[in-house]
């Protein structure tokens, strides 16, 4: 009984990361790029203060006030430094599980995931390019 659960287990694991790897290129790519630093927009705090933040959806058909709207945007502002660490921490830990997943492979099985991801890739280039002619 004890194998049959751990051969589920191991399957479970087996199906999430082929799919986390069957990503589309564009997926990928968007990982990739995700996971490149990129420099922080320079906004002067004057163009800051002038730009219009947006508030949670559906709030703008409230009819709050400046007040009100100043409030939501403290609060939002708040929060996003605190999300933006978690971000950043569920980006490292990913990165650490997907490898430590990664190294659980052949040398073989790591090749041909590798042909896969190209596959896809391309696949997702060739979507990319027929949508933009059809635009």
């Amino acid at each position: 009984m004890l194998r049959r659960h751990v051969s589920i287990g191991v399957l479970c694991c087996g199906i999430g990361l082929a799919m986390s790897w069957a990503l589309p290129a564009s997926a990928d790519t968007e990982m990739k790029s995700k996971s490149d630093p990129k420099p922080a927009k320079q906004v002067s705090e004057k163009q800051d203060a002038t730009r219009r933040k947006s508030v949670p959806a559906n709030f703008g058909k409230l009819g709050l006030n400046d007040g009100q709207r100043e409030s939501i945007n403290k609060i939002q502002d708040e929060y996003e430094a605190k999300l933006e660490k978690l971000r950043e921490e569920l980006k490292k830990l990913t990165e650490e599980r997907n490898k430590k997943i990664e190294e659980t492979l052949t040398n073989s099985q790591r090749a041909r995931l590798k042909e896969i991801q190209a596959e896809k890739r391309e696949e997702a280039n060739k979507k990319s390019k027929e949508a933009k002619k059809d635009n």
